[in-house]
């Protein structure tokens, strides 16, 4: 894999990503309540720290 140097191959890399169906899929995206915003996981340690 090649390093990332530039910010187009960052962009490129991304819409590569964001095509392929194994990686853009609901559950590799955090649950939003009904005005958008992250909602954080209770059970998760860094989470905690952020209260």
């Amino acid at each position: 894999m090649e390093k990332i140097k530039t910010i187009e191959q960052a962009r490129e890399k991304m819409k590569e990503l964001l095509a392929d169906p194994q990686y853009n899929r609901p559950e590799n995206y955090p649950e939003r309540n009904a005005d958008g915003t992250i909602l954080l996981d209770e059970n998760n340690e860094l989470h905690q720290e952020l209260r």
